[in-house]
């Protein structure tokens, strides 16, 4: 590993008073782990791996818990033209509670010059790279170069996850394997994720099949809503086919009535990075409880499926999301 051309790790120590979006907005207090946690966090902003096996530099950045104990990791992929500072709010939420996040930049990224809604960035060459620059992470992922974290990855705890055109990404990596049309099929599952996120995933198509959506195998989530339609014609129930085509046992559905692609401001950047345009379906709106449920759900997932906590597994198999919410949010399981 090698740092990027700042030639250091930039380590700025968060504390919670800064971490705002508390859920005391949020009708109802009976949600899991809504308001951030107690861990003080760290943010490593210019790290670079160093891909050897491809001849590729991956940009990352990384929000983790300060501390020398072991932790849990999520690799998180981001959406189309977005880069590895998106995600901000969910990013420290999650670091809060425990969780080492690492966030790659690939190369659909606006940050590698791609136009905003330029759809050459769905080519197969970049589509299909994508998880194997979260597989790379993996291959080094106690030897990042980041002062306080390396060494600290407990490998048996390692989470996938991905936005978007990042849910794509995370679920090939989970094990979705992915039919060509032509006899020919994409296999980028990785053994060594236990669990996978997948916010606004895709449904059938492009590769997609029942077959392979059943074929995912570990503990998954997926979270849509009623105002997050995908591109072209497709309506937001199109990104149900994921949970409806899976096996169970451990799969997760939470559908947030309202909810836009920015699933209450939580895919943002830190005001300092360079913002999406706010244009066409990218003019999200911030909402407590969107905001609220989105970090509660996915954290009381990693709980449950990565650290095997009883009390996250007692949450997800309530009604209490949808009481909290006042029917807001609600969560279906199989």
């Amino acid at each position: 590993m090698r740092m990027s051309r700042l030639s250091k790790v930039g380590l700025v120590v968060v504390t919670m008073a800064s971490l705002g979006g508390a859920a005391s907005s949020v009708r109802g207090q009976d949600l899991y782990k809504a308001d951030p946690g107690p861990r003080t966090i760290e943010l490593a902003d210019s790290v670079t791996l160093k891909d050897e096996k491809r001849g590729k530099e991956i940009p990352l950045r990384i929000t983790f818990p300060a501390g020398t104990d072991k932790v849990p990791a999520l690799v998180f992929s981001h959406g189309a033209w977005a880069a590895r500072y998106f995600y901000a709010p969910l990013a420290r939420h999650w670091a809060s509670h425990g969780y080492a996040v690492i966030q790659p930049t690939h190369e659909d990224s606006s940050d590698f010059g791609n136009s905003w809604d330029d759809p050459s960035v769905f080519a197969d060459d970049l589509r299909f790279g994508r998880p194997e620059d979260l597989s790379a992470i993996v291959d080094v992922i106690n030897a990042l170069g980041v002062p306080g974290l390396d060494g600290r990855i407990d490998l048996e705890r390692i989470a996938v996850g991905g936005h978007s055109y990042g849910a794509d990404t995370a679920m090939m990596a989970a094990g979705l394997v992915l039919d060509d049309g032509k006899g020919l099929t994409v296999d980028r599952t990785d053994p060594r994720f236990k669990a996978v996120i997948s916010l606004s995933g895709q449904g059938l198509g492009e590769g997609r099949t029942v077959e392979g959506f059943a074929n995912v195998a570990i503990p998954m989530m997926l979270l849509t809503g009623s105002r997050d339609p995908a591109r072209g014609d497709r309506p937001h129930t199109w990104r149900l086919d994921a949970f409806n085509y899976s096996s169970p046992p451990h799969k997760y559905l939470v559908f947030i009535e309202g909810v836009d692609h920015g699933f209450g401001m939580t895919v943002m950047p830190d005001p300092e990075f360079p913002q999406p345009p706010d244009s066409g379906v990218r003019r999200w709106l911030p909402d407590a409880v969107h905001a609220a449920a989105t970090k509660s759900a996915t954290t009381a997932f990693l709980d449950a499926f990565v650290n095997g906590d009883t009390a996250a597994l007692e949450f997800l198999t309530s009604d209490r999301m949808e009481t909290a919410t006042d029917g807001i949010a609600r969560i279906t399981r199989k």
